[in-house]
């Protein structure tokens, strides 16, 4: 979850369209801007990806959760 100033939300969308490491994003309310899914290989490569983007754009908050376990998995697609 991912929180800027109204100047940088257009550049923070950008970002993260383009970045190889997002696999969701989504435009969210209720006090964040931005809800993105990410893969990484390690914890390092997830360190890095958020050192860069706080050197390139200013964030007021953000929030992280990892994964667990996968309990259900886009079941809705295995229906067809």
């Amino acid at each position: 979850m991912l929180k800027t100033n109204w100047e940088n939300k257009e550049k923070l969308s950008s970002y993260l369209k383009a970045h190889p490491s997002i696999n969701n994003l989504y435009k969210v309310n209720n006090g964040y801007d931005y809800l993105a899914e990410a893969i990484f290989g390690n914890v390092k490569e997830l360190e890095e990806f958020m050192d860069e983007l706080d050197k390139k754009i200013p964030l007021e908050d953000m929030k992280s959760h990892y994964i667990i376990e996968d309990l259900k998995r886009e079941g809705f697609l295995n229906e067809a």
